[in-house]
């Protein structure tokens, strides 16, 4: 007899305790940008009196990013995910992959890149079962109600499906997308039977949950039009600045006389499929006749002649904490926004934007026309635009920002006029879906 014959199956929802399923999760990710959704959503609920619960793949340990304190309020529990593990070795070892590449590192993204060919949704199918065990002991033994599955990945809701479906009305889950699944060409298979059940798998995701989050508005219109109407239970709750931050790292701007200063912050890679390289960028400012300044701070894995695109111009700094981080962006000029992908890029809003507008300095979205993230940065009258794609569309802007800088029109802007994006107001949107 399963669990859901042996107790009635009604609805157990009024509950103080929450499970939030993942793939990538601290410390065992490269990028904050990943994993800070999750982790600011759980620190919100702890705060709200909740009993915070994770279940996340283990790999190489590569930083906690200053989080170890908030970690520590939550019951943490990772499970063994090789794909995962192969995935963040690659960052775990050094902090600028492009001093030191791995002999066989050209090989293996080859393989990877096979396999998410070849695995439907992706490599953490093959582990989806052992993510599943893991989250339904501990609901039965912790008696958990609220279950939060965030992609991408997107087989973790596949974990989240099989949940559903042996628990039943007695849990109440919550589907969170931070990226479309089948909706964009990023992550949806090539072949058309690779296709067909990999939307079968979708279509199944969302019609087991009772609530269903996502991050930008195209992605609701997508689904609506991809699959069925979804709408009676989809809420957008966006990513956010945390206001509590600016008093933890404070910092004022402080102008260079004699360059102009921009900062990324984040991954960079021109591995094949990355949708961080910083290839065009860095071409641009080695060209640029003016004086410009970039610092990069994250990890940086350069395996196509670094040697012919990174300038004296370009400083790699590695991963810091994140209020460290804080505080380098108060104190730069510009502030960049990378993202060179094409599938998928019209409902991205990256998570580290908003870093950008707790900082009140112009941001810079390098990437293709139609983001999200462009749309907001231009109607908001805060930022620059360059096609990623266009080496002159990246002069050409470095260009204007240069000019704005020599006349004193790089100017901050209060938080009140991006106030929507408080953290704490979207999150604060998860409470009604916990009853």
């Amino acid at each position: 007899m399963t669990a859901s014959e042996a107790q009635p199956n009604t609805p157990n929802w009024p509950s103080r305790k929450v499970l939030i399923l993942v793939r990538a999760f601290v410390p065992y990710y490269p990028s904050l940008g990943g994993v800070i959704r999750m982790i600011k959503l759980a620190n919100y609920l702890v705060r709200q009196g909740y009993e915070v619960f994770v279940v996340a793949a283990k790999g190489k340990y590569i930083s906690d990013f200053g989080y170890a304190h908030d970690i520590a309020q939550l019951k943490i529990t990772y499970y063994t995910d090789k794909a995962q593990e192969q995935y963040s070795r690659k960052y775990a070892s050094t902090i600028l992959a492009a001093t030191k590449p791995c002999q066989y590192q050209h090989l293996i993204d080859r393989l990877l890149q096979l396999a998410k060919m070849v695995l439907i949704p992706d490599p953490g199918i093959l582990f989806v079962l052992t993510q599943y065990l893991c989250a339904k002991r501990i609901i039965e033994t912790e008696s958990i109600s609220h279950i939060i599955v965030s992609s991408p990945a997107h087989s973790s809701q596949l974990a989240g499906w099989l949940l559903k479906r042996h628990f039943g009305k007695r849990i109440n889950l919550i589907v969170d997308y931070r990226d479309s699944w089948n909706c964009t060409d990023r992550f949806m298979p090539r072949g058309r039977i690779g296709r067909f059940i990999s939307r079968r798998m979708e279509a199944a995701v969302l019609r087991s949950a009772d609530h269903l989050t996502y991050v930008s508005a195209p992605m609701l219109s997508k689904l609506n039009a991809s699959f069925f109407d979804v709408s009676s239970k989809a809420s957008m709750i966006m990513n956010g600045y945390d206001l509590a931050m600016k008093a933890q790292s404070p910092a004022t701007h402080t102008s260079n006389p004699y360059c102009v200063t921009l900062g990324y912050f984040g991954r960079a890679s021109d591995a094949p499929g990355s949708v961080n390289d910083p290839t065009n960028l860095f071409r641009a400012i080695k060209s640029f006749s003016g004086t410009i300044r970039l610092a990069v701070y994250g990890p940086v894995l350069l395996q196509r002649s670094p040697q012919q695109t990174v300038s004296s111009a370009v400083s790699l700094h590695g991963s810091i904490e994140h209020t460290a981080a804080l505080r380098e962006m108060a104190r730069m000029d510009v502030l960049v926004m990378l993202y060179t992908g094409t599938l998928g890029s019209d409902e991205v809003v990256s998570g580290k934007i908003f870093d950008y507008m707790l900082a009140g300095r112009p941001i810079l979205v390098i990437g293709p026309k139609n983001m999200e993230a462009r749309r907001i940065i231009l109607e908001k009258g805060i930022g620059y635009w360059a096609d990623c794609n266009s080496l002159f569309s990246l002069q050409s802007t470095l260009e204007t920002i240069y000019d704005d800088w020599r006349h004193d029109r790089l100017h901050s802007y209060p938080l009140e006029y991006v106030a929507e994006f408080d953290r704490d107001k979207q999150n604060s949107k998860f409470l009604p879906l916990l009853g």
